[in-house]
């Protein structure tokens, strides 16, 4: 009796501390925050129901994250309501509007966290909640994202939702973080973009991602649809606000001139409140690392 006394209190001690670091390791490799309007209820109802889903995903080195298969078909059933989507590019109301905003956040976080990405695509038109060509369009049967942790050790994907922002971070052990550099630059009068992303290892630089992304409409025409007439995209999107000036990060910052959305500074962090101009380069540098 008393070996079993002894051998539960250990387990007692030892499992809470044990389970904390399954499910959040050390530090966060790669944070990204985007903004959306609140108000529109469907949209931020399935925003919610997918960043739940998300929440916690756990990957072991070498594992594979698919969008679709963690957050499964979007029906009503799982949650989801009817919001605005694009299809054939024209807006339709379909169930689980809107969660293209949480696979492009995931993104843009697993982006900054150097994992390897796997499977992506852009929207026909771009989006407000992201910087042209970072975003990630997803669709149930047809087109996921999906991305491989390289780095070494488990990851853990966090997400949360406050108030009108999305926050989505992958945390892993300290001896995987990377500091990584993504810039988009703009050709076609603005209607192509393509996103590169720079790692450095000491003094070593190394461009392991390039994508191209084309669209039908233009950086400039992106912009003023949210800024000037309220109208969103894709339905949804952050709130209507003058667009950011594009200028140099300061030192410290992420991408220049975006609003501040209490980043803490532990990791790579974005912030998607930024459009680019034509013909422009954006330059999103990794707060210093504070761990």
């Amino acid at each position: 009796m008393k070996r079993n006394t002894l051998l539960a209190i250990i387990l007692l001690l030892i499992l809470p501390a044990a389970l904390w670091a399954q499910d959040t390791p050390g530090v966060c490799l790669g944070r990204y925050t985007t903004g959306f309007n609140a108000k529109n209820a469907g949209r931020t109802s399935n925003l919610k129901v997918a960043v739940k889903k998300l929440n916690g995903t756990s990957l072991q080195p070498g594992g594979v994250f698919s969008f679709n298969k963690t957050l499964g078909e979007r029906t009503a059933a799982a949650g989801y309501r009817e919001a605005i989507v694009f299809q054939g590019g024209e807006q339709k109301l379909e169930l689980g509007g809107g969660i293209c905003q949480v696979s492009s956040t995931l993104f843009n976080a697993a982006l900054l966290a150097g994992m390897e990405i796997l499977s992506r695509r852009s929207h026909s038109k771009m989006v407000d909640y992201v910087p042209a060509g970072r975003d990630a369009m997803v669709y149930w049967g047809q087109q996921d994202f999906s991305f491989r942790n390289n780095s070494g050790s488990p990851v853990v994907i966090k997400a949360s939702v406050d108030g009108s922002t999305m926050t989505v971070a992958l945390w892993g052990s300290a001896d995987s973080k990377k500091r990584c550099t993504v810039t988009s630059s703009f050709k076609n009068n603005g209607k192509s973009a393509v996103v590169k992303r720079i790692v450095e290892s000491g003094s070593v630089k190394t461009t392991d991602y390039i994508s191209s992304s084309s669209y039908t409409t233009t950086v400039k025409k992106a912009m003023k649809s949210s800024t000037d007439n309220n109208v969103y995209p894709d339905g949804g999107g952050q709130p209507a606000a003058p667009p950011a000036v594009e200028t140099p990060p300061s030192p410290g910052t992420d991408e220049g001139p975006a609003p501040a959305v209490n980043p803490d500074g532990d990791g790579n962090e974005g912030i998607g409140f930024e459009e680019g101009a034509d013909e422009g380069v954006v330059i999103e540098v990794p707060a210093p690392d504070a761990q």
